[in-house]
């Protein structure tokens, strides 16, 4: 699952994505309303959570133009705006779900399943490609019937690569969603990861 977290507040932000990836989740994180419409365009992303209070542009105001551009992402709004007033014109935007700001991490852990139901029941939770078989809810793979073991880092990536048949995948993408900030990362971890999981995969599975 590829969440897109909109976020301006740069330490909660990390605070949230370090949760959200323990919780086997990807995460893209931008902090302007700009960059989140660009990232949904994308058509890589299966959850946003937004928070209300950006720089350029109120996300109330993001969630009307996520609508008038036929995107439909579920959203959850993370906020510190409580009233009731905001929370009714939240939901009525267009938004999945409301939590206030401060929050407990299990609380939106949980609400988090919830909106997510939908693209899970629409979705198999076996993600497949010729005979390479990935359980996301077990996270693991079989090759031609056959269970392969993977390093945990080689499992998200190949999630991701799985949800993205078709479309290229920058190394920048796949190592800002599997690396929590602060997380020591090698130059070439992408290659490492990446060659690791060719010997593991048929032949040309994965092309650069």
């Amino acid at each position: 699952m590829h969440l897109l977290l909109v976020e301006d507040e740069l330490a909660l932000a990390e605070q949230i994505i370090t949760m959200l990836r323990r919780s086997n989740y990807a995460v893209t994180h931008v902090m302007t309303g700009k960059a989140a419409m660009l990232t949904a365009r994308s058509g890589d992303i299966d959850a946003i959570i937004l928070d209300l209070g950006l720089p350029d542009i109120d996300g109330l105001q993001l969630l009307q133009k996520l609508q008038h551009a036929n995107i439909d992402i579920p959203t959850l709004i993370l906020t510190a705006r409580n009233s009731l007033d905001d929370r009714v014109l939240g939901l009525d935007r267009g938004a999945e779900d409301y939590l206030a700001k401060p929050f407990a991490e299990a609380e939106l852990l949980a609400r988090l399943r919830v909106i997510t139901r939908r693209y899970r029941s629409a979705q198999s939770s076996i993600l497949s490609y010729q005979d390479v078989s990935l359980d996301i809810s077990a996270m693991s793979l079989t090759v031609a019937g056959t269970d392969v073991e993977l390093s945990r880092k080689e499992l998200m990536i190949l999630r991701i690569l799985l949800e993205s048949q078709g479309r290229v995948i920058s190394k920048e993408k796949i190592t800002n969603s599997i690396y929590e900030y602060g997380e020591e990362a090698c130059s070439n971890a992408i290659e490492v990861h990446i060659s690791n999981l060719r010997k593991k995969l048929p032949d040309r599975f994965i092309t650069t």
